[in-house]
C-alpha cells in the first residue's frame, strides 16, 4: 500500500510538472459547422463570439458555457464592440450596423442610406465611444475606400474618404486600433497607416511604402500600441524574412524585427511589462522582452481542419482569448512558460563588433526604456569591469589592455538579465 501511495504521488507530480511545462491555452468554444470571425471581451468573464451563418454566442462565466443568440442565418457577423453589459454594436455582411441595449439578446438593425461597401463581406472592425458615437471600417476596395463614423448609433453614416498616397489601385483597409478615446489608427495594404486624434472624425496618412525600388511593402493586418510612442504592426510581405515591425515615435517611422521567424502576422498584442503575443498562421508566439526574442507558445493541433488563428482579445498580459477558424482558446496565466527563464534572456543587448580587437559597443534594445547595468567577466569568472545606472542606449567598452580570449557580458535591465560572449582577437 505504501508503494502504491508513493507511485501515485510520483505520477501526480509528473502530471503537474508536464502541465507546468506545456503552454496553457485551452479550448473554451468550438463549432465545426461555422467559421468564427470575431470576438470581443468586456471583462475576463463576459465575451461575445460572432461568425458565419448567423453565429453569435455569449459567455458570462469565462467560457465555461456559451449562450447561443438567434440571428439571421443567411448573414455573417463581425465587428463586435460593447460599451458595457448592455449596450453594444456589431456589423453584418450587408455592412449594416446592429445595435443592442440588452447585452446582445436582441438587435436593432440600422440600414444606412448608402451601403458603405458594394463588394463581398471580408472584414469589419467597430469601435464605439458612447451609445451614439462610433467609427468603423468595413474592408472596402478602392471605389468605396473610407472610414465610416456615426453620431446617431449607426442610423446615418459619415464617410471620410482617405486617399492612399501610393494610389496603386486595390486600396484596402484591414484593421483599426484605438489607443484611447481620441487617438486611433487604421491600417491597410502598402504599409498604409492612418491616424486620428479626434475620435475618427478626420484621418491623416502618417506612413506608407509604395514598393518602389524593388522593396515589397507589407500588407498590415494589425497594429497595437501601449502608449503614445511605442507601437507595433504586423502583416504579410512576400519574399521577406519578417512581417513584424515596431515604432518608437507613435507610428511615423518603423524598424523591422529581423529575428521574428515569419513574414506573416495576423494579429498582435503588446503590454507595458514587456510581454507580447503574435499570431502567425497556425502558430502563436510570445515575447517577454518587447520582441527582442520570440518563443513558439501554441500551435493548432489540427491545422488541416482549423486552418489558422485570427485574432486576440486580451484583458491584460495574463488573461486573454484567441480565435481560430472554428474555435476559441483561452489563457489565464499568460499562456504558461515560454521555454526560457522569464527573468533572463540573451536578447536584451547586442555587441558589435564581435569578435573585436578590444574596443566594442554594447547596445541595449531601445524599447527597454529603463536604466541598465553592465558587468564584464574574464574566462575565469573574475569581474573586470562594471557600470551602473546607464541611461544611454549604448555603452562603449575598451579592453585593449586585456589579453586575447573569451569574455562574458552580463546586462541587467529592470528585472531581466542578459548573458553574452565577446571574443577579443588581434
Amino acid at each position: 500500500m505504501y508503494k502504491l501511495k508513493i507511485t501515485a504521488f510520483v505520477l501526480l507530480f509528473i502530471v503537474v510538472a508536464i502541465n507546468n511545462v506545456v503552454a496553457q491555452w485551452s479550448t473554451v468554444y468550438s463549432d465545426s459547422t461555422k467559421f468564427v470571425s470575431d470576438i470581443f471581451c468586456l471583462n475576463k468573464d463576459t465575451c461575445w463570439v460572432s461568425g458565419t451563418n448567423g453565429l453569435l454566442v455569449k459567455t458570462t462565466n469565462g467560457g465555461s458555457s456559451w449562450i447561443p443568440i438567434q440571428l439571421d442565418t443567411t448573414k455573417n457577423y463581425g465587428g463586435i464592440y460593447f460599451l458595457n453589459d448592455l449596450i453594444g454594436f456589431m456589423i453584418n455582411s450587408d455592412f449594416n450596423v446592429l445595435r443592442t441595449f440588452d447585452g446582445g439578446n436582441s438587435w436593432i438593425i440600422n440600414v444606412p442610406n448608402t451601403p458603405p461597401c458594394l463588394g463581398t463581406f471580408a472584414i469589419s472592425r467597430c469601435h464605439a465611444f458612447n451609445a451614439d458615437s462610433l467609427v468603423y471600417i468595413a474592408g472596402c476596395y478602392q471605389s468605396d475606400i473610407g472610414i465610416y463614423s456615426s453620431v446617431d448609433g449607426g442610423i446615418n453614416l459619415i464617410q471620410d474618404t482617405i486617399p492612399f498616397r501610393c494610389n496603386k489601385g486595390g486600396n484596402y483597409l484591414y484593421n483599426m486600433f484605438f489607443l484611447n478615446d481620441s487617438i486611433g489608427f487604421a491600417v491597410g495594404n502598402d504599409e498604409s497607416i492612418f491616424k486620428t486624434f479626434n475620435r475618427g472624425i478626420t484621418w491623416n496618412q502618417i506612413y506608407e511604402n509604395c514598393g518602389f525600388g524593388g522593396i515589397d511593402p507589407i500588407d498590415i493586418f494589425s497594429l497595437s500600441c501601449y502608449n503614445d510612442s511605442i507601437c507595433w504592426f504586423g502583416g504579410f510581405r512576400p519574399n521577406s524574412p519578417t512581417g513584424l515591425r515596431y515604432s518608437t515615435d507613435g507610428g511615423y517611422s518603423w524598424s523591422p524585427y529581423l529575428n521574428f521567424p515569419s513574414n506573416f502576422v495576423r494579429d498582435l498584442a503588446f503590454f507595458s511589462d514587456g510581454s507580447g503575443y503574435v499570431i502567425s498562421g497556425d502558430k502563436l508566439y510570445k515575447t517577454i522582452d518587447f520582441g527582442t526574442s520570440f518563443n513558439l507558445q501554441y500551435q493548432l493541433y489540427n491545422p488541416s481542419m482549423q486552418f489558422e488563428l485570427y485574432k486576440f482579445a486580451f484583458l491584460n498580459s495574463q488573461t486573454g482569448y484567441a480565435i481560430s477558424t472554428h474555435t476559441v482558446i483561452k489563457t489565464t496565466n499568460g499562456g504558461g512558460p515560454v521555454g526560457i527563464n522569464e527573468n533572463q534572456t540573451s536578447a536584451l543587448v547586442s555587441i558589435f563588433p564581435n569578435p573585436s580587437s578590444g574596443e566594442f559597443t554594447i547596445s541595449k534594445f531601445q524599447l527597454l526604456n529603463a536604466p541598465w547595468h553592465v558587468q564584464l567577466f574574464d574566462n575565469l569568472g573574475k569581474l573586470i569591469f562594471q557600470k551602473q545606472n546607464i541611461h544611454e542606449n549604448e555603452l562603449n567598452v575598451n579592453l585593449t589592455d586585456f589579453s586575447e580570449g573569451l569574455y562574458f557580458v552580463k546586462a541587467i535591465v529592470g528585472n531581466k538579465s542578459s548573458a553574452k560572449k565577446v571574443l577579443i582577437a588581434r
